[in-house]
């Protein structure tokens, strides 16, 4: 129905329009609602992973953290024996002295023969 139209209606024809756009009016009312309802329950969901994600990023640089604190304890630990630089020797080892070299002695007997 146009609005050019109304003006030949008789009044239980727009009484009957009134009661079909109120209840009309209602659902789209409804409608709107449980969509406004569905997208506040979707951004609770959002903010809760968002939180949950912010979490574990904290965690997992909180162990990363963690772990390099370890290495470098570690690392101090050999520093301050002066052995080790970074788990290597701290000299090369051709720099090392040579081992003493081992020879029997020519006046000791054999004891094989006694």
């Amino acid at each position: 129905m146009m609005g050019e139209d109304l003006d030949s209606s008789d009044i239980q024809d727009m009484i009957s329009l009134e009661e079909h756009l109120d209840k009309v009016s209602g659902l789209v009312r409804k409608r709107k609602d449980k969509l406004m309802d569905n997208r506040l329950e979707l951004q609770k969901k959002k903010t809760g992973l968002e939180l949950q994600i912010r979490n574990q990023l904290n965690e997992n640089i909180a162990c990363y953290h963690r772990a390099r604190m370890e290495e470098q304890d570690k690392h101090d630990l050999y520093s301050n024996y002066g052995f080790y630089q970074l788990g290597r020797p701290s000299t090369p080892l051709h720099a090392l002295p040579p081992d003493p070299e081992l020879r029997l002695q020519p006046n000791q007997p054999n004891l094989k023969d006694s």
